[in-house]
């Protein structure tokens, strides 16, 4: 397991490669993938299990889905969906749930009490053509989940029913902040439970109450139960090691606070 951890790290910490085109961008998609396929065939709590199929244009595409069983599930698992990948022309998200997956493999108490149901790569053609956007033109970001007609939301949507998450995470880079933003909903701001600070990391909280909720969130309405949204905005500036271990760091901490939350009987 330390060989592949190794091999993965060596991707994660690479300089992003330089593509020319769509054969160069199609090999380092699926040398991305390898490498959640490689921690997933040695490890006995992460499962690989690709979504339904949508086609785009002569080709048929899956979105990669990958499962975390953390241990202690007996009394019904803390079901989280973990989103990367929205822009394809930036992995670093990608990457940054990579390493979290990896240290969650070699630390699984980490996830006591969790099923983390993990989305890497939900642009799979915008990140062929190394282009922000679908190849249908659409950017997955601003999308409203319950009016979208994109197949890639259409999918994460019919999951996100499927599932009954207690939440959700979603990575993101952002030029217009110089720290980590958190932006949530359904979700007490409260300094005892969910600052989610570590080290020199600084969280800026804010309660995101933008019109015409997106993502999941505006899905909400019609189920008989609320789910969180915690969307985390990472600096596009920070070189590629700081931005991945920033993220690793966050969201662990994150899964820490939650579960004790529930452990002691918060209503969230």
């Amino acid at each position: 397991m330390s060989t592949l951890i190794s091999h993965a790290a060596a991707i994660r910490d690479a300089l992003p490669p330089i593509i020319f085109g769509p054969r160069e961008a199609e090999k380092e998609l699926q040398r991305l993938l390898h490498s959640f396929h490689d921690l997933a065939e040695h490890s006995d709590s992460l499962f690989a299990s690709p979504t339904e199929a949508f086609q785009v244009g002569d080709r048929v595409y899956h979105l990669p889905r990958f499962v975390f069983f953390g241990p202690n599930q007996s009394s019904g698992p803390i079901r989280l969906a973990l989103y990367a990948g929205w822009n394809g022309d930036d992995a670093r998200g990608t990457l940054a749930l990579l390493s979290l997956i990896e240290r969650l493999v070699l630390r699984p108490e980490l996830a006591n009490g969790y099923q983390l149901v993990v989305y890497p790569l939900v642009n799979p053609t915008g990140f062929q053509d190394h282009t922000a956007r679908t190849r249908g033109g659409v950017c997955l970001e601003g999308e409203n989940w319950a009016a979208s007609e994109a197949p890639e939301i259409g999918i994460l949507a019919k999951e996100f029913r499927l599932h009954n998450f207690h939440g959700w995470v979603s990575l993101h880079s952002t030029a217009a902040h110089d720290r980590i933003q958190a932006r949530v909903r359904a979700l007490p701001v409260n300094a005892d439970f969910f600052p989610v600070e570590r080290g020199r990391f600084h969280i800026d909280w804010q309660t995101d109450t933008a019109p015409g909720a997106e993502g999941p969130f505006a899905l909400n309405g019609d189920l008989p139960f609320g789910s969180f949204q915690l969307r985390l905005d990472v600096p596009a500036a920070w070189p590629d090691g700081l931005h991945t271990v920033a993220v690793t760091q966050t969201v662990s901490a994150f899964l820490e606070r939650y579960r004790a939350a529930i452990s002691y009987g918060i209503h969230l």
